[in-house]
């Protein structure tokens, strides 16, 4: 189930570094 978490901490950083890019 690492993976999942792993995964989703990736998806948090992608989309708060889109954010902030705007």
């Amino acid at each position: 189930m690492a993976l999942m978490l792993r995964m989703a901490r990736m998806s948090f950083i992608t989309v708060g570094l889109h954010r902030e890019g705007g």
